[in-house]
Order: C-alpha cells, then structure tokens, then sequence
C-alpha cells in the first residue's frame, strides 16, 4: 500500500479515536447535559473502541505512523503556542449547547430513519458473518 493511503488511515482512525474519546469525556463531565440522542453503552463502548482503533494504529507501516505522530505533536505544540498567544479557550456553557425537541413530524421521521438504519446494519452484520462463516462450513 502507498504510504499516503497509510498516512490517511493513520489520520482516519486517530480522527475516530479523537471523536470517540470526546463523547466518553462529555458523557463523564457533562452526565446531565440534554442531548438529543445518547448512545447506549458509550461508557463501555467509547474505551474498547478506543483500544481497537489504537491497536489498529499499530498495523500500520512505521513511516506513516511516526509522521502521523510528529504531524500531532506539532499540532499540540501549534494549540500550546495559539493558547500562550490568544489565551485559554472558553469554559462550554452547558446552556449554549442545549437543543430543544424538534416537532412531532420531525421526530416520527428521525425515528423511522433510525429503524431503517438499524435494520440494515443487523442485516450487513449478519450477511459479513455469514460470508465469513461459509467458507469455514464448507
């Protein structure tokens, strides 16, 4: 594999690690704060997928996990200079980030998406096991 596409999995998966990372830290800092969907099992999720996405990392070709690692430690020292410069960023209030219900019509719809994606997500698990499973039954 050219060692871009290693580069820009390295940045995928530690995008997703960031991400991940972030909703496990608001859930634990911010227990009560009102969202409008909270992921089921984020505080047991969030860590394993953590943990699975840095061992990921790991398979990568060395090159393209040391630059991706110096890239983010000069992203740090860049955010620790910015901070020095401009000061601390701002505390979130949890008000500003409130969301309020959306109507009924709205809802109904969101939730028959949502039924519709969960759907075809147990049936794209259950035909990739059963394409990985076929070949040892047979």
């Amino acid at each position: 594999m050219p060692p871009i596409s290693n580069l820009s999995l390295f940045a995928d998966l530690f995008y997703y690690v960031i991400g991940i990372a972030a909703a496990f830290g608001l859930r634990r800092k911010m227990p009560d704060l009102k969202r409008p969907f909270k992921v089921p099992g984020v505080m047991v999720g969030a860590p394993v997928s953590v943990v699975i996405y840095l061992v990921m990392m790991t398979q990568l070709v060395p090159e393209a996990l040391i630059t991706g690692v110096v890239w983010c430690v000069l992203g740090l020292v860049m955010f620790g200079v910015c901070t020095k410069v401009y000061g601390k960023p701002e505390e979130l209030d949890p008000a500003l980030v409130a969301t309020s219900e959306p109507p009924a019509a709205e809802r109904a719809k969101m939730d028959r998406e949502f039924r519709v994606w969960s759907a075809a997500t147990v049936v794209a698990v259950v035909v990739a096991i059963a394409l990985y499973a076929l070949p040892m039954l047979l």
